[in-house]
């Protein structure tokens, strides 16, 4: 075949492997998405080998975010500086689960530090199914009227008669439950309810909820 051919494999094969490194830099150096920053006095669950507690975001930085000590039988639960914690912290853009160890505590405030999360991973919020055919359930989201368009138990549609912005956290009155919800909004679009200018919202439970299926004739008070 002449002496063309091997000087081709060889422009070949050094194409190929530079194509290969490009895809591997690109795959892997791309820098991760920052996790989300999440409003003070969102919710965190905190995981230990001893339990599971639930409490507040006192505050949030690039660096560190302090919370507040969770209580146990009216006492502050002692996490001693150096324990690691696997912490989930729910914000408007979904919930930031990650591990850290504990940096300082404060016994003034109750509260404690730990690492802002480098390496955050969300989790999915849609394990469980929604329920939908339930236009005619009647809310209240902020004491304004609404419908209920489908629900789960971590989150839920909704038609309100109120101005809403992603990010805002929403008290939701629901049938069978025992008082008002409390959600992040995450989606919102202009929507008619009852004849009049209103909002679609997609809302997120700070916590899941207990769900059955609603009576579609449900009414609220």
């Amino acid at each position: 075949m002449g002496d063309w051919f091997p000087a081709l494999v060889g422009m070949l094969s050094v194409f190929g492997a530079s194509v290969l490194v490009s895809y591997a830099v690109m795959k892997y150096a791309r820098p991760r998405p920052k996790a989300a920053m999440p409003p003070r006095e969102s919710v965190v669950r905190i995981k230990t080998p001893d339990g599971i507690w639930r409490t507040r975001l006192a505050s949030a930085g690039a660096e560190t975010w302090w919370i507040h000590a969770p209580l146990n039988s009216d006492f502050y639960v002692p996490f001693s500086v150096g324990e690691t914690l696997t912490l989930e912290v729910s914000s408007p853009e979904g919930v930031i689960l990650f591990k850290s160890p504990v940096l300082a505590r404060r016994s003034e405030d109750h509260t404690f530090e730990v690492s802002a999360p480098k390496d955050a991973r969300g989790l999915e919020r849609r394990e469980h199914p929604r329920l939908t055919g339930l236009e005619r359930s009647c809310v209240r989201v902020d004491r304004c009227r609404g419908r209920i368009v489908d629900i789960s138990r971590n989150g839920a549609k909704l038609l309100a008669a109120l101005e809403a912005r992603r990010g805002q956290r929403v008290m939701v009155e629901l049938p069978e439950q025992d008082g008002p919800v409390a959600a992040w909004v995450l989606e919102t679009q202009q929507a008619v309810v009852e004849g009049s200018l209103g909002t679609e919202i997609r809302v997120r439970f700070e916590e899941p909820i207990f769900v059955t299926p609603l009576k579609k004739h449900s009414t609220s008070a």
